[in-house]
C-alpha cells in the first residue's frame, strides 16, 4: 500500500436504542484476490476508538450504543496502521438498528475518535444505504 489518506469504519448513531454494525474479517490477508485485510479478525490492533463502544467478537469489528449509554456526538473507529493512496474497500456488514457509515479521506475533529469527510452510509431501513455523504 502507499501513503494517502485515513480509512475508517464508523458508528454514527440515528436511533436511541441497540446498533450493532459487522466489519467480517478477511483472515487470508487478501493475498490471493490482491487485497490487504485492515482487521486481524481478533483484536482491534491497529485501531483507535472508544472501547465502550467497539470490540471484536468471533472475526467482527462491533460497534454497539444502547439507549442507557447514548453517545453526546458521532464517534469512530479509525484505523492507524498507516494510510494509502488510491484503494479499493471490500467487507461485509449487518446492522440491526438505527445508521452507520465507512468513512474514507477523512480528517479528525476536535472531540475524540471525531472525524469529518465522506461517509458510505449504512442503515438499517435500507432508506440511505449506500448513499454518499459529508460527515462535517
Amino acid at each position: 500500500m502507499k501513503t494517502g489518506e485515513i480509512v475508517s469504519f464508523s458508528a454514527v448513531i440515528g436511533l436511541a436504542g441497540l446498533f450493532a454494525i459487522f466489519a467480517k474479517a478477511d483472515h487470508h490477508g487478501g493475498k490471493s484476490d490482491g487485497f490487504h485485510s485492515l482487521f486481524d479478525g481478533k483484536s482491534l490492533e491497529g485501531w483507535e476508538g472508544d472501547t465502550t463502544l467497539w470490540k471484536a467478537v468471533d472475526g467482527m469489528i462491533i460497534g454497539e450504543t444502547t439507549a442507557e449509554a447514548p453517545i453526546k456526538y458521532n464517534q469512530f473507529l479509525i484505523w492507524k496502521n498507516g494510510e494509502v493512496d488510491d484503494f479499493e474497500l471490500k467487507l461485509q456488514y449487518k446492522i440491526e438498528s438505527g445508521n452507520s457509515g465507512v468513512q474514507v479521506r477523512s480528517f479528525r475533529k476536535g472531540q475524540p475518535f471525531s472525524i469529518g469527510g465522506y461517509q458510505a452510509d449504512i442503515d438499517a431501513g435500507g432508506a440511505w444505504a449506500g448513499a454518499c455523504y459529508g460527515e462535517s
